[in-house]
């Protein structure tokens, strides 16, 4: 597994390098400050790392190690390093830090939000540097570096935006190239159906004929009492076209017995779009009879997964089916590592339906189906649950019948 600890994104290595250079300048700029600014150097150092560890854990999560509550004090604390930094040194390109602080808070705001906090750190800081450091300067550096704040604001909205768009675009591309896999995978299991349709109505008919003809040679030729010479091989063919009738019928029976579509290069196409994600699929082959159900479970398992990732930073996802007369069951589990504190009533108090599980359910109900979402010995579970009847009752809705023809010896 590849490890993702310093693994950073662009605008981070640059929030990262931007620090670096107002730090550098700050230590430069302090060897001609006034003795009693030079004696808080050890504080202003602390506070200096102490904004940049924040930085980084309010904008990452160190391979799942920090819950977003732990990002969000990191948030915090990212600011209010910047204020004692302002408290002990009197820069003025120190709101550098606050316009950093800024990129960072659509992470935690709306962008309304991100807005009308920023405005209030803005004045809160150059009233500090205003009256603190009495700078008369500072109304007009307001003006001028709340312009940078709001700037960054509307950069960094238009990243999460792109990044937001980004990843819509490959969660679609991956649902098609799913869908496309699984259409395939259809296409195959009626065309089997079809050559054995084909098998049933051509060949069987003609052997079964055959068979009434050879039956009835057999009863003219003992009839008129022929020679052995005669009588054997009509019967032998009599024989053999009524075992090569029961062969065709035995292959046509296999043909529709064993109609499961494969949905695991799908399924693997959903994981290859997660990196470092294993997704185990066991149990049961699902219905092949409705593609529309079918198509429909890949989405919810798709979504599944999406969640999986996202919120539990899953590396093992399990998708097991079982079938019975009754009904289909369909259970997903995932080892994320958010479900994995706390007693276990407050684990299933914890679980809420969302945007994306809401869609599964209601996806279900249009095949009179059910979804169940629970916590259980700290893995993340849904269950699919679909009555059998239901994949028949559509598919007798959306396919024609085939109406075979009958014979004498079916």
């Amino acid at each position: 597994m590849q490890n993702k600890w310093f693994d950073f994104k662009l605008h981070e290595s640059v929030g990262v390098i931007t620090w670096g250079v107002v730090f550098a300048i700050a230590m430069k700029m302090m060897e001609n400050a006034a003795p009693a600014i030079q004696a808080d150097l050890a504080y202003i150092i602390i506070a200096f790392v102490g904004y940049l560890l924040a930085f980084l854990g309010a904008t990452r999560d160190f391979n799942g190690r920090l819950s977003r509550r732990a990002q969000a004090l990191c948030f915090t604390v990212q600011l209010g390093c910047a204020f004692a930094i302002l408290w002990m040194l009197p820069l003025d390109f120190l709101p550098i830090l606050t316009i950093i602080w800024a990129a960072v808070s659509l992470s935690f705001f709306t962008a309304k939000q991100a807005i009308f906090v920023t405005t209030l750190v803005v004045i809160t800081w150059f009233s500090v540097y205003g009256i603190v450091w009495e700078q008369r300067s500072a109304f007009y550096s307001a003006f001028l570096y709340y312009s940078f704040h709001i700037f960054a604001l509307m950069m960094s909205l238009q990243t999460k935006r792109a990044e937001q768009a980004t990843a819509a675009a490959n969660a679609l591309n991956t649902e098609l190239q799913a869908t496309r896999e699984l259409l395939a995978e259809s296409t195959k299991v009626q065309e089997r159906t079809r050559i054995a349709r084909e098998l049933h109505d051509l060949l069987g008919h003609h052997l079964t004929a055959l068979n009434i003809n050879l039956q009835v040679a057999s009863h003219m030729i003992s009839a008129n009492k022929p020679t052995a010479e005669l009588k054997q091989p009509v019967e032998q063919s009599y024989l053999l076209a009524k075992l090569l009738l029961s062969d065709v019928r035995e292959a046509v029976s296999t043909i529709r017995d064993n109609q499961s579509l494969d949905l695991s290069k799908a399924i693997a196409l959903i994981a290859a779009s997660f990196p470092d994600l294993e997704i185990q699929v066991k149990g049961d082959s699902l219905p092949q009879d409705n593609i529309e159900l079918l198509h429909d479970l890949l989405r919810c398992i798709q979504e599944c997964v999406t969640n999986a990732v996202k919120h539990g930073q899953a590396k093992q996802v399990s998708i097991d089916c079982q079938q019975s007369a009754q009904q289909i069951k369909l259970v997903i589990t995932d080892d994320g590592h958010q479900h994995k504190s706390g007693t276990q009533a407050e684990k299933s108090e914890s679980v809420r339906l969302g945007n994306g599980l809401t869609g599964m359910k209601e996806r279900l109900a249009n095949y009179q189906g059910d979804l169940d979402v629970a916590i259980q010995d700290g893995q993340f579970r849904v269950e699919m649950t679909l009555p059998q009847q239901s994949h028949h009752l559509l598919q007798s809705a959306v396919q024609p019948q085939v109406k075979e023809g009958t014979n004498t010896d079916d």
